[in-house]
């Protein structure tokens, strides 16, 4: 296990998440467990042995623990998240977590995560979009995914009762980068939908 950090003098000039990290706790509640079917989710993405994975938003390792499982040894997921008390707490969950070799926490803003270009396979981001909309950032954002992703690599997004106005927003900062969308038949939020660059 390797952790990134990109070269920031001043962690003050990373973006403030609306999220507070004392409320992660709710993130990892079993009942949320039984609201998201992370198999199906993951599987619903894309993941799938030997990609690179941006897992946007990673919180305290929700979903970190499905995607590291299903990627396998030749797989990598980045687990990035703008919260320096949330990289902390996944990485304490992660002693309890089946697989940990391919998970590389980063913390970094996500419109600007020090990736290099187009060296990412697919974007993973569930419920965090609604946060980004609200700090500011979608705009720079969405430019940083498009920059990072692969050619023909894929985003998969989804939220979770968030207003349409929003969805709106998230939708139109993805597409203005770039993004081409590709609705989904079945969706286990309810939003969501699959980009390609």
């Amino acid at each position: 296990m390797t952790t990134t950090e990109p070269e920031i003098e001043d962690k003050k000039e990373l973006p403030r998440s609306p999220f507070p990290s004392w409320c992660s706790f709710l993130l990892t509640h079993p009942f949320r467990k039984r609201e998201f079917d992370r198999d199906k989710i993951t599987e619903q993405a894309g993941i799938k042995p030997g990609l690179t994975v941006l897992e946007l938003g990673c919180g305290p390792g929700f979903f970190t623990e499905f995607i590291a499982q299903k990627l396998g040894p030749t797989g990598k997921v980045i687990a990035q998240d703008v919260v320096p008390a949330m990289i902390t707490k996944l990485k304490k969950r992660m002693r309890r977590f089946p697989v940990t070799e391919n998970i590389e926490p980063l913390l970094a803003g996500s419109s600007h995560t020090g990736l290099e270009d187009a060296g990412v396979d697919l974007i993973f981001a569930a419920n965090v979009f609604e946060e980004i909309v609200r700090e500011g950032e979608i705009e720079a954002t969405a430019k940083e995914l498009y920059r990072v992703l692969k050619p023909d690599g894929r985003l998969y997004f989804g939220e979770h009762r968030v207003p349409q106005r929003t969805i709106e927003k998230i939708l139109g900062g993805l597409e203005g980068a770039g993004f081409k969308r590709h609705d989904l038949d079945e969706i286990f939020f309810v939003h969501g939908a699959v980009f390609s660059k």
